[in-house]
């Protein structure tokens, strides 16, 4: 098993195959910060996109899912129970991104994360099913061992050693170059070509969008031919460990500077980069502890008697990565236990043997962390101190009630970083499942695609990895949606304020969220015919609702929708209109139905 083999015995296959848990405690931050910024973000649709007043409802997903589909989301779809389990996602992630409880945190992540996508199978993308395989391979992961709750309050110490190899490591780090390897593969010859996929921009889109256009498609083409020579590169040796190292670095910066400017690829972006995490080498952290900011060496005094301070002292160490800090009782030395009692407060005692006292002593080991460079030279002055000391003393009067509340929410008790040798063996199935799929996604078998599917298909692991550059929008085509008044006014129902106008896309659509965004862009795919439909429905009950505030400005009894796809053809000038759908409505926001293609 390899969750057994010695990185001193297989250095070569470690340095391939293996990761550092320093490595793993960013990518656990990167994932569970990914997944905290995409619930919060869809919380102001929640309602239109994922209730059962909205464009799907439930008995419409349920009609038409395949047997295998799972959600929790189906049990209710009330706007109540969607918001329940948007918090629960929300909390799941948090705990995630501080490392509270990250194994149980990991499988409440996946289970949710997945559900909502079998929700409405419309709106996911690539970038969330890549999140549901990092979810994935994260349980058979050590993510807490490194700067998180878990490893400040366990009685159990976690592994000395920072080198990790498993079925877990391999089966991430194989898994995420599979999905650049794939692409790659399946990429069209004219898209490796930045000047060619520039070239399909529409000649209207804005700077920000030809910069991201330009960014995506450097940083994919890096991360599709890169990605081997990541993984093979510590075979090289040292040069090779640096190759390493650069080539994160730059896929990183391209990454983020994509995903920063306007786009409704933002999951792809954040998914890659926190799955590039991984891949951190340790000589990189190697490197980080040798600056002499890092070596710094304090040592922090707490009351005895005090339970909340010393889970406060613990977690400042792990968080602030003071890796040379020791932590003592104040009631060991005479010094430190006069102070505290004169000053009533905590010590802080730095490398020059200088003692520091409330918000002095946050400043001191602010000054020892390697983690915030120049943030103890703001908060050393002057105007922070009394703030800072209130603060504190704030804090220290309420200590009864917060080491009460920490003992609920922060209980010291043994934590199982490792996972144990029966995981391990799942993970082994599951990494022989995803490969199995890959390669007959790949080769086109058919027939083992079938095969895999249900087993897949509950989690969303059976993704076909394609190319998210020829899934942009290249901002040539886009939709008008119109409706007809009782009084024979004809109103733009995406941005009731604008014109009719079927040369450009409405300011609405170029400001949407990234979901409304993919969501109209599915709309045009014959494929999904059926979905407009609930599209019309949900405007006419918008239009026509009991409540006046819930009507859409203008609409005076709503009598019609219309769905209009125009296409502007590059080079030519004009556009093609198609009209995809049309939907009466009566008082009630019933439909009467009438469609074409």
């Amino acid at each position: 098993m390899l969750d057994r083999l010695d990185p001193d015995r297989w250095p070569r296959l470690h340095a391939v195959l293996g990761t550092d848990l320093r490595s793993l405690a960013l990518f656990r931050v990167l994932l569970g910060a990914t997944l905290l910024g995409l619930t919060l973000a869809q919380l102001g649709d929640i309602g239109t996109l994922y209730g059962d007043v909205g464009v799907a409802p439930r008995h419409t997903i349920l009609e038409t899912s395949a047997s295998w589909t799972v959600s929790l989301h189906f049990i209710n779809g009330s706007l109540l129970a969607t918001l329940l389990f948007a918090l629960a996602q929300t909390l799941a992630a948090l705990c995630l991104t501080f490392g509270r409880g990250t194994r149980v945190a990991t499988i409440f992540s996946l289970v949710l994360w997945a559900s909502w996508m079998s929700r409405y199978p419309l709106l996911p993308g690539q970038g969330d099913a890549i999140l549901a395989l990092l979810l994935l391979w994260s349980l058979w992961l050590p993510l807490g061992a490194r700067y998180s709750v878990d490893a400040a309050l366990s009685t159990r110490a976690p592994p000395e050693d920072p080198r990790h190899l498993s079925v877990g490591s391999v089966g991430l780090l194989l898994n995420v170059a599979l999905i650049f390897i794939v692409t790659a593969l399946r990429m069209s010859p004219e898209w490796r070509s930045t000047a060619t996929a520039l070239a399909a921009w529409h000649p209207s889109a804005a700077m920000p969008d030809t910069l991201a256009a330009l960014a995506t498609l450097t940083s994919w083409n890096l991360l599709l031919f890169g990605t081997p020579l990541l993984l093979l590169s510590p075979l090289a040796g040292r040069w090779g460990r640096y190759l390493r190292v650069l080539l994160l670095a730059l896929a990183a910066f391209l990454l983020l500077a994509a995903g920063a400017l306007p786009g409704p690829a933002g999951p792809v972006y954040c998914a890659c980069l926190a799955a590039l995490a991984a891949f951190i080498p340790a000589d990189v952290w190697a490197a980080l502890a040798r600056r002499p900011r890092a070596r710094r060496a304090v040592t922090l005094y707490y009351d005895e008697h005090c339970p909340f301070c010393l889970k406060s002292v613990q977690l400042l160490q792990v968080f602030l990565a003071l890796q040379h800090a020791t932590l003592v009782p104040a009631q060991s030395r005479a010094r430190t236990a006069t102070l505290m009692e004169k000053h009533q407060s905590w010590v802080v005692i730095d490398d020059n043997d200088q003692a520091h006292l409330k918000w002095a002593a946050m400043v001191a080991l602010l000054r020892a962390s390697p983690l915030f460079p120049g943030l103890d030279q703001l908060l050393a002055l002057p105007l922070w101190n009394r703030p800072g000391d209130a603060l504190y003393d704030a804090v220290a009067r309420h200590r009864g009630r917060l080491g009460a509340l920490t003992a609920i929410l922060w209980p010291r008790q043994p934590v199982q970083f490792v996972p144990a040798t029966m995981a391990q063996r799942f993970a082994t199935l599951f990494l022989l499942l995803t490969l199995g799929w890959q390669t007959a996604s790949l080769v086109g078998a058919t027939g083992a695609q079938s095969l895999l599917r249900p087993l897949l298909a509950p989690l969303h692991l059976d993704s076909r990895w394609g190319t998210p550059l020829e899934q942009l929008p290249t901002h040539n085509d886009w939709l008008v949606v119109t409706g007809e008044t009782a009084d024979g006014h004809v109103q733009n129902l995406l941005a009731a304020d604008e014109v009719i106008d079927y040369r450009r896309p409405s300011a609405t659509q170029a400001e949407a969220s990234f979901r409304w965004r993919r969501y109209w862009q599915q709309l045009t795919l014959p494929a999904n015919a059926r979905h407009r439909e609930g599209y019309a429905a949900l405007l006419c009950l918008q239009a026509n609702g009991p409540h006046p505030d819930d009507r859409l400005p203008g609409a005076n009894a709503l009598l019609r929708v219309q769905i209009d796809h125009v296409v502007a053809p590059r080079g030519r000038g004009g556009a093609e209109r198609t009209t995809l759908w049309q939907q009466s409505c009566f008082g009630n926001g019933s439909p009467n139905l009438h469609h074409r293609d």
